[in-house]
């Protein structure tokens, strides 16, 4: 089989570190306008920023709607439609709850329960309100805040595909922390492993590929941001019902279908929810998933396929 090289870029965006490489001699000059691109969803979307629109709605929250992109009403809309079809597991609106858990991993403490259980009555995603005639949305109550950190990021891959197909790229593997989309073949025509990471290993270190084209692929971990107190392990990902880390007794979800940012949301769902709760939301929208379970055991929801899970990366 001949051989084949590729062109590689990697940068800091949307709270992570990305890669993205498409086929040499394959209009590889697209790459910046990738980068690029990125950029500007994160300085829109991210949470931190303080003229993004999300901290604009933030600010607003209990006041008045904001005016916003129509990509950006769209990802909200989609935003809402995961967290109705999960119960709430998915919900947008948490960013007040994980600001407490932020500052706990920063000061290596618990928070007070008794503030969990006031901020939690601020987490509700039907208390998003959109005024699509207009193109703006407000949050309903005072200290409300919504975050898209759950979904950006698949949304932010999705466009870049669109950048590249736009400029005829026929293959590239767009990687934004973990959330991939693979775009046609390698350019040999072999299929794109993307790796699944090990639980608790050195990132990289992989306990698995899938063998992929044209799909998206996105990780919810445990092992991504915590903290241990007591010998006890905090995560980042938290049930919106109860305004802890999940207990679901899983240790990743790995979801695999077309729409990036909608499988960003059915990920973090998917995690909170466990393996039996998540499979009809996985169904409804045609995704598939593969689990580990605290332990180590795997399961996978696809018994057969285009691509595969294998014992290691190739």
């Amino acid at each position: 089989m001949r051989e084949y090289t590729t062109v590689q870029t990697g940068f800091k965006a949307l709270g992570t570190f990305n890669f993205i490489r498409v086929g040499e001699g394959e209009n590889a000059d697209v790459l910046p306008l990738a980068v690029q691109k990125v950029l500007e969803i994160d300085d829109r979307l991210s949470v931190f920023k303080p003229a993004s629109e999300i901290t604009g709605i933030n600010a607003a929250a209990g006041k008045r709607p904001v005016a916003i992109n129509a990509a950006t009403l769209r990802l909200l809309q989609t935003a809402r439609l995961v967290s109705e079809a999960s119960g709430g597991a998915f919900d947008i609106t948490t960013e007040p709850l994980t600001r407490i858990w932020r500052a706990s991993k920063k000061e290596n403490t618990l928070p007070d329960k008794k503030e969990i259980e006031r901020t939690r009555l601020l987490v509700d995603y039907r208390a998003l309100l959109f005024y699509e005639k207009t193109g703006k949305v407000k949050l309903k109550r005072a200290g409300q805040k919504i975050s898209l950190g759950g979904i950006a990021k698949g949304f932010a891959a999705a466009e870049v595909r669109r950048l590249f197909v736009q400029h005829g790229v026929r293959h590239a593997l767009i990687n934004l922390g973990g959330t991939v989309i693979t775009l046609g073949t390698k350019p040999d025509g072999r299929l794109w492993n993307v790796g699944i990471q090990a639980p608790g290993a050195v990132a990289g270190t992989y306990m698995g590929a899938l063998r992929t084209q044209d799909q998206a692929v996105v990780t919810a971990g445990s092992y991504e941001r915590f903290f241990k107190k007591n010998g006890v392990l905090y995560h980042h990902i938290l049930d919106p019902r109860t305004g802890y880390p999940a207990e679901s007794g899983l240790l990743s979800v790995t979801v695999i279908g077309e729409n990036a940012a909608l499988l960003d949301a059915l990920a973090t769902a998917a995690f909170v929810l466990g393996i039996d709760a998540s499979l009809p939301l996985l169904s409804k929208f045609h995704a598939q998933a593969i689990f580990i379970k605290q332990g180590g055991e795997v399961f996978s929801t696809q018994k057969q396929h285009h691509f595969s899970l294998l014992t290691k990366e190739t």
